[in-house]
């Protein structure tokens, strides 16, 4: 489970200002992986990958694209099918972190489709979730659903839960709900290197968010190039060398 700040999966502080938006996304372009984080990040496009049919299922169910919610998944519980996809509680009970109590209706243990749809439409239900899913609304959704408490600290940080592992986080985490250390350090991949990921490899099924998608490591100044923008390369190349 990802500490959560307040009652963040809850209640959103309110819609962000239109250049808050444009923000998520321009970090997105300029976001960086370290060299050491990328291996982990391949890591867990393949766990995600793993359970598609059942997050599917889910998408299925509530519209949700199915690695939106394979996202939440992995920073909730490691992307555990026996644990709520709220918080990361067993699925043998009720929730017990926030929210709490979590899903009102039925009884335990429940299946991690019951949980993972009481999940989503709760935040639907509330407003806190519209149907944009572009890469600004889906940051938005995400640090949403941990809760915008990074916001408010002295000073303010980027979320660790989007920005982990990237070159737009260093310290300062929630070690548990409501409680923050500067100095701590999330041992996590933050989303939005899994979602650049999962998007350059072409696994999200949404093609028109798969152009510009490269992720750069900032160890080795590598950014990875289409093989159509090698192409076009060596060609510049050999008109330079045998122009007359």
């Amino acid at each position: 489970m990802h500490p959560k700040y307040g009652h963040g999966f809850v209640t959103a502080i309110g819609a962000l200002s239109y250049s808050e938006m444009e923000e998520y996304q321009t970090m997105f372009d300029t976001m960086s992986v370290s060299s050491a984080a990328l291996s982990k990040v391949d890591a867990i496009v393949s766990v995600i990958n793993a359970g598609r049919n059942q997050y599917q299922q889910i998408e299925s169910a509530t519209g949700v694209p199915w690695y939106f919610i394979g996202l939440i998944h992995h920073m909730e519980s490691n992307n555990d099918f026996t644990k709520h996809l709220h918080n990361g509680d067993p699925l043998t009970a009720r929730t017990v972190h926030v929210p709490v109590g979590r899903p009102v209706d039925g009884q335990p243990p429940f299946s991690f489709y019951e949980s993972a749809v009481d999940a989503i439409h709760y935040q639907q239900s509330v407003g806190n979730w519209d149907n944009d899913f572009s890469i600004s609304g889906m940051l938005y959704k995400l640090e949403m659903y941990n809760g915008f408490g990074y916001r408010n600290v002295s000073p303010p940080i980027n979320s660790p839960y989007l920005w982990a592992g990237t070159n737009y986080y260093s310290s300062g985490l929630f070690t548990a709900d409501h409680v923050y250390s500067p100095s701590a350090v999330s041992n996590q991949i933050g989303t939005a290197a899994i979602l650049k990921r999962l998007l350059q490899t072409g696994n999200s099924d949404n093609p028109s968010q798969q152009a510009d998608t490269s992720i750069t490591s900032t160890s080795f100044g590598i950014t990875t190039l289409s093989s159509a923008g090698l192409l076009i390369m060596a060609g510049f190349a050999y008109l330079l060398l045998f122009d007359d």
